[in-house]
């Protein structure tokens, strides 16, 4: 299926207040996410995006998937807001979006037989940790692959 076809189903069925289980593809979230997983997404309705959220956003003809690592709303944890987005295998490209094109939260990853839950204690810690060490994301980076930690 043609990719803008996809995502106006993937739209739709969000739309309709139903999660939508998409694949994962390219490298822009290793090590979190990797080509083979899944992620299921829930559209986001009236909740507002917290920073550590792995979210489908639209940018033109173009949908992505990546970490929030900032939200800036008008008054705390009302609308409208705008976020800076970046993918946790990036360097330093970051992208900004704002209310409207953010499309979904990834809630969990299903790889390998496997359910992680997006909201677990564990997997949001790990992802304020990456974020943290975006710095010395090139080395990690390296290092990971190099030794094949994440399989």
């Amino acid at each position: 299926m043609e990719n803008r076809a996809f995502f106006a189903e993937v739209e739709h069925l969000l739309d309709q207040g139903r999660k939508v289980t998409v694949p994962v593809t390219g490298l822009s979230m290793y090590p979190f996410l990797r080509p083979g997983d899944k992620v299921e997404l829930e559209a986001l309705e009236q909740s507002v995006p917290e920073t550590g959220d792995i979210l489908l956003f639209r940018q033109g003809e173009n949908y992505i998937l990546h970490r929030a690592i900032s939200v800036t709303e008008t008054r705390r944890g009302t609308r409208p807001y705008s976020l800076e987005m970046m993918g946790d295998g990036n360097l330093r490209q970051v992208e900004h979006c704002i209310e409207g094109e953010a499309l979904a939260r990834a809630v969990a990853v299903l790889r390998g037989g496997r359910r992680i839950d997006c909201d677990s204690r564990g997997w949001r810690f790990s992802g304020r940790v990456w974020t943290a060490l975006r710095p010395f994301r090139r080395p990690l980076l390296f290092l990971i692959k190099s030794l094949n930690l994440c399989k």
